[in-house]
């Protein structure tokens, strides 16, 4: 009996100690699972929060951009023109729902992001129709783009943006906004009435790149004008007469800024070239032909020349050129009254290059001939406030002014001469050979901007090339497309019956 109730008690006691330890555990599981509950109530929270930072951000900032050209990204150049604004610029987007361009938009998140001064503001179409009126009269369409800034404003089509095979929303878009926060504006004329080749699609883009207003001139009518910034004699078909020639070199004299290109057929041009000739440059007669491979593409003619010293290929020089029918240069010596004058050559053929007459004789003689120079004159004061040259057409011998004798110090003649249109207009190309025009490589189109650049003093000329929607095409020379050819066609097909007969060997005789 007693060992009955000794027995419950027992039961009883290790009941009660179970029940304490139950109790003990789930205060113990009740305090874990608040933590655990507070811990993910604080994750969640620091997840929503960082979604809205995150979202806040430009996608510049969180999107990597892995487009094979690198669509949607900015480079330095427009990094440099964001960097230095010192005023705000508004970007409108005109779109309309459901057709909003992707890349268009993550571009211009780039510009949103790296600079606090620029908004980009998305406009619907379908809903404000006459939005675009306000700044320009053109008929808008859906993605394109109103860069604006103060009062001036620049409309960019859509088709401008981008087409088929390029995008060029950068170089637009960063040349617009140049364009509105500066306060000069540059001219440019090219003559016409000589039959003269047009100025190529991607010419004109350039100059508009650089904010320049690009305006035809016929030397018929008068001199060139004191606003004009830059000259474009582009490969005349037929000489100028003796007025026209003294017009231009009137204007030289002055401190002008000549791009100029020849045409190889023009051979009796005495008024056209004695431009040149004051500064003693003159073309030899006849195309320039390579002997080797290495320094051209498809035919001998179509050269892939060496840049020289000169900077404005400094941009162009890590990329091919191709120059076709261009013509050598002669340099003459510098004598006691041309001392002033400097040439430097900035295209210039291999020590194998050969001259091809019109008649189709070769020469006999190789040498690498210029094939582009950059002429530059300065025009000094001496120390009695006297100019070389009358740079403002009256007296400026008497010093009237301090001021006028800094003006005549700032004067120089810079000149950049090419013998043939084909370096910058594949039209040019296609008229000359009468065949397919052969696309120009990347180094030509930075090649023409550095240029425009150069002439027209921009110390950050806005050159951005459009990016190529497809792979890019590249322009290799004749030797590297022959070793090309035989690693495709011998080498690889007998290194790998090579390695298939040692692999078979090996296998035999385990």
């Amino acid at each position: 009996m007693n060992k009955d109730i000794k027995n419950r008690e027992n039961e009883k006691a290790v009941k009660a100690e179970a029940g304490k330890k139950a109790k003990a555990s789930n205060k113990i599981t009740f305090a874990n699972g608040s933590y655990a509950l507070a811990l993910c109530a604080i994750v969640i929270a620091a997840v929503v929060v960082l979604n809205f930072i995150v979202g806040a951000l430009p996608s510049g900032l969180t999107t990597a951009d892995v487009s094979t050209g690198k669509l949607y990204s900015i480079g330095d150049v427009t990094k440099e023109v964001l960097k230095n604004l010192d005023e705000d610029v508004t970007i409108h987007y005109l779109t309309a729902s459901g057709s909003s361009n992707q890349t268009i938009e993550l571009l211009l998140d780039q510009y949103k992001g790296a600079s606090s001064r620029v908004t980009v503001k998305e406009v619907d179409l379908n809903e404000y129709p006459t939005y675009a009126s306000e700044y320009t009269d053109e008929s808008v369409s859906v993605n394109s783009v109103i860069v604006t800034a103060g009062d001036k404003s620049r409309y960019i089509a859509s088709s401008d943006l981008m087409d088929y095979y390029e995008f060029d929303g950068e170089g637009q878009i960063t040349s617009a906004i140049s364009y509105v926060t500066s306060s000069t504006a540059k001219k440019v004329y090219y003559t016409t009435g000589h039959n003269e080749f047009p100025l190529s699609d991607e010419m004109q883009d350039a100059i508009e790149k650089s904010n320049a207003e690009l305006s035809e001139l016929n030397l018929l009518t008068g001199d060139v004008p004191d606003d004009c910034d830059m000259l474009i004699i582009f490969a005349p078909c037929s000489d100028f007469n003796a007025e026209e020639a003294e017009r231009v070199s009137d204007y030289l004299e002055r401190g002008g800024n000549l791009l100029m290109s020849t045409y190889v057929m023009v051979t009796d041009s005495p008024n056209l070239d004695s431009i040149l000739e004051a500064y003693r440059v003159s073309r030899i007669d006849g195309v320039v032909c390579e002997q080797d491979s290495s320094y051209y593409a498809y035919f001998p003619y179509y050269l892939l020349p060496e840049t020289a010293g000169s900077t404005v290929t400094s941009s162009a020089s890590a990329v091919n050129i191709l120059y076709a029918f261009a013509q050598g240069i002669e340099i003459a010596d510098a004598d006691d009254s041309d001392s002033s004058v400097s040439v430097l050559q900035v295209l210039k053929s291999s020590p194998s290059s050969y001259i091809k007459s019109l008649d189709g004789t070769d020469s006999e003689e190789t040498a690498s001939y210029p094939l582009a120079v950059e002429i530059t004159k300065s025009y000094s004061t001496d120390s009695d406030g006297e100019a070389d040259v009358d740079l403002e057409g009256d007296d400026t011998s008497s010093s009237d002014s301090e001021n006028d004798s800094e003006s005549a110090e700032a004067k120089e003649t810079h000149i950049l001469y090419f013998t043939s249109p084909a370096i910058f207009s594949e039209d040019a190309i296609y008229a000359m050979a009468q065949q397919n025009a052969i696309s120009l490589p990347a180094g030509n189109e930075k090649l023409f901007a550095s240029c425009v650049a150069s002439l027209l003093a921009e110390e950050e000329a806005v050159a951005i090339e459009p990016k190529e929607l497809s792979d890019p095409t590249i322009t290799i020379s004749g030797s590297a497309a022959g070793t090309i050819g035989r690693l495709l066609v011998i080498v690889l097909p007998i290194a790998a019956i090579a390695a298939g007969a040692f692999i078979y060997v090996r296998r035999r005789r385990r």
